[in-house]
């Protein structure tokens, strides 16, 4: 029983350690963007920038010209939002990212929502569809979901709503390198070998 249950711990704990996305943080602490973000079984580098869609993506410009949304549908925007809520806004050691919505670049609310555009239309002017990720700040759990806004949208700019957004620049990226396991995981993987000669010894 013991044996089974090492073994339960030893692959969860690697499992935890080795798939997650490496945090970019700037010197102040603020958390701008990570690589190796997993979407679809494709890694990708993500960077959180205020302002225009226009400003930060081809894609914004012209309908026609294909542009770099990286995902082009809204079922891969959400995808990609629920990765952000599940590898990238958790609190670790470096930041309570998870917790406090504020420190991530381009959100001063309590709650921040990511925006991952995913196409451009035109209805009474050019309208954008973006995938959301919805971190609150412990009130409710993190969200994904969908919205449509106008293309002049600007998150850095000073309506009511542009604290509490920010835009999600996807770029190809690789696997995160692997972590190096902490003394914690080395006493997992010793106490797992003992039990192992420990069983061979009683057969």
């Amino acid at each position: 029983m013991v044996f089974r249950y090492l073994i339960a711990l030893a692959v969860l704990f690697v499992g935890t350690t080795l798939n997650a996305a490496t945090l970019r943080l700037n010197d102040n602490g603020t958390l701008v963007g990570a690589n190796g973000v997993l979407v679809n079984d494709q890694y990708y580098d993500v960077s959180f920038e205020d302002g225009t869609c226009a400003a930060i993506f081809d894609g914004c410009d012209n309908p026609n010209a294909g542009g770099d949304f990286i995902f082009r549908t809204r079922s891969a925007a959400i995808a990609a939002a629920a990765a952000l809520n599940d590898q990238v806004f958790i609190d670790t050691n470096l930041g309570l990212f998870d917790t406090n919505p504020r420190l991530t670049n381009g959100c001063s609310g309590i709650d921040c929502v990511v925006l991952i555009p995913y196409n451009l239309f035109y209805f009474q002017g050019y309208r954008v569809q973006y995938g959301t990720a919805s971190n609150f700040n412990g009130t409710f759990p993190s969200q994904t979901g969908s919205t449509t806004q106008l293309r002049g949208l600007d998150t850095s700019g000073s309506s009511s709503s542009a604290p509490l957004m920010v835009m999600a620049r996807f770029t190809e990226g690789s696997a995160p390198t692997p972590v190096p396991l902490p003394a914690t995981g080395l006493l997992l993987f010793a106490a797992l070998g003992g039990a192992i000669v420990a069983r061979k010894l009683r057969k």
